[in-house]
C-alpha cells in the first residue's frame, strides 16, 4: 500500500509573518503609509512591535512586502488558470484586473496613485514579469494552433502587451473606473486585430455581431 504524502506544515514564524502582512495590507490600504504605524499593526495582532521588526527591517520594508503580496494575489486572480488560448485572452485579463481591484485594496491604492513611491515597484517588479510571462506563453500557444500571427516575436510582443496593459490599468484606476468598459473593449479589439494571422480581416468579438441589412 502506497503511503499518503503528508502536506508540508507552515512554521509558526511563517504563520506570524503572513498574519502581519494581511493586517498590514488592511491598515496601509485604509490609512496609507504615513498614517500607519508598525505599533498599530502589532497591537491589532496582540504582538509586540519587536515581533514585526523580527520579520521586516522597517516600515518601508513591511509596506513593500504587503503591496507585493496584495498585487501578487490580484495578478493570480486576473491571469486565471491556464485555459484555451485565443486572441481575446489579453482583453479578458484586463477586464478581470479592473473587476478584481475592489477586493485588493492596497494594490488599488498604489495603482490609483495615492502611494506614488511604489509605482516603480509595480512597473519593474515581479507582477510585471509574471504578466509578461503569461502573455508570452499565451502567444506561443496561440501560434502553435494558428490563432496568433506566426511572424510575431512572442517575447517582444509580450513586453509590448504588458506596457499597453499597464497603461490601461493605471488609466482606468486613476480615473475611478470612468470609461473603463469602453477603453478595455476598444484596446482589446485593437490588440486582437494586431495579433491575428490575417491583419486585413478582423473577426467580430463574440456578442458584438450585427445582422447584415
Amino acid at each position: 500500500m502506497a503511503r499518503s504524502e503528508t502536506p508540508p506544515t507552515t512554521s509558526r514564524g511563517e504563520q506570524t509573518r503572513q498574519l502581519i502582512l494581511d493586517m498590514a495590507i488592511r491598515r496601509f490600504a485604509d490609512q496609507g503609509f504615513r498614517n500607519t504605524s508598525v505599533s498599530a499593526i502589532a497591537r491589532d495582532l496582540n504582538l509586540a512591535p519587536s515581533a514585526v521588526y523580527f520579520h521586516f527591517a522597517d516600515k518601508e520594508a513591511l509596506f513593500a512586502a504587503a503591496f507585493d503580496r496584495d498585487a501578487a494575489r490580484l495578478c493570480d486572480e486576473a491571469l486565471g488558470l491556464p485555459g484555451p488560448v485565443d486572441p481575446d485572452y489579453w482583453q479578458r485579463v484586463v477586464a478581470r484586473f479592473v473587476t478584481a481591484m475592489d477586493t485588493h485594496p492596497l494594490a488599488h491604492r498604489v495603482l490609483s496613485g495615492r502611494e506614488p513611491e511604489l509605482l516603480s515597484r509595480l512597473i519593474d517588479g515581479d507582477v510585471t514579469q509574471r504578466i509578461r510571462t503569461a502573455m508570452e506563453n499565451s502567444l506561443r500557444a496561440g501560434q502553435s494552433i494558428g490563432d496568433i500571427a506566426a511572424d510575431l516575436d512572442p517575447h517582444d510582443t509580450a513586453i509590448a502587451l504588458e506596457a499597453i496593459f499597464t497603461a490601461v490599468v493605471l488609466t482606468v484606476t486613476q480615473v475611478g473606473g470612468t470609461g473603463s468598459s469602453e477603453r478595455v473593449h476598444a484596446v482589446g479589439h485593437f490588440v486582437r486585430s494586431a495579433l491575428m494571422p490575417s491583419h486585413g480581416t478582423v473577426r467580430p468579438t463574440p456578442g458584438t455581431e450585427q445582422n447584415s441589412p
